[in-house]
């Protein structure tokens, strides 16, 4: 099931793309006999707190998919999929990455993360802002984002994919003339205006 964010009549709709169709959710579930599911479909957050029932209704409206809900994917821009509140990065996962970092000051022993906010995100579909004044070195790299399902703490390993609802493409623009810092013999990173800034996280696949 693929789930996707979409912009009509000055609106952001929640959808499913289906085949080469974007189907409005609410728009779908409005046409149907009212039910208690309806309220998975207001929207991305409702739709995910809905947990396995929820996915049970979505297969349901997919299945039915009335055709004046259906939109052409060519006909509609694509929002973000979700505005997440925080987005927690992980730093350093590249093994080419790592190996460059070797010896170095920046170099550690236990996973480092980084935040970007709500405010980063854009859509699939929207450009990367450059800002000369913010940067010189603008860099972008492909990532794999998890999205949190079900909330949890100290989760034992083997239980982790519980709480995972899906999975969609991050691109973590940085500046990277601004992540490092260095004086008077030390290096640190300063990630917050290094990492987190206008535009810097597109979220979803456009395609």
């Amino acid at each position: 099931m693929k789930i996707v964010s979409f912009w009509r009549d000055q609106d952001v709709r929640f959808g499913f793309l289906v085949d080469d169709e974007v189907l409005d959710v609410a728009l779908a579930a409005s046409m149907l006999p009212r039910r208690e599911e309806d309220a998975f479909f207001r929207n991305v957050v409702s739709f995910i707190r809905g947990g396995d029932a929820a996915l049970a209704a979505a297969a349901q409206l997919i299945k039915k998919r009335p055709v004046q809900a259906l939109h052409r994917r060519d006909s509609v821009k694509l929002a973000p999929p979700i505005l997440p509140s925080t987005i927690l990065c992980a730093g350093s996962n590249y093994r080419e990455h790592n190996d460059e970092k070797v010896g170095s000051p920046t170099s550690g022993t236990e996973p480092e993360f980084f935040l970007k906010t709500a405010d980063s995100v854009v859509g699939p579909e929207e450009p990367i802002l450059y800002d000369e004044k913010l940067t010189r070195k603008l860099d972008c790299e492909t990532e794999l984002a998890i999205v949190i399902g079900k909330p949890g703490r100290h989760i034992p390993k083997h239980r982790a994919l519980e709480h995972v609802f899906g999975y969609t493409i991050v691109n973590d623009a940085t500046a990277r003339d601004r992540q490092v810092r260095r004086s008077g013999g030390f290096t640190w990173y300063e990630l917050g205006r290094g990492k987190a800034f206008d535009s810097s996280a597109p979220l979803g696949r456009g395609s």
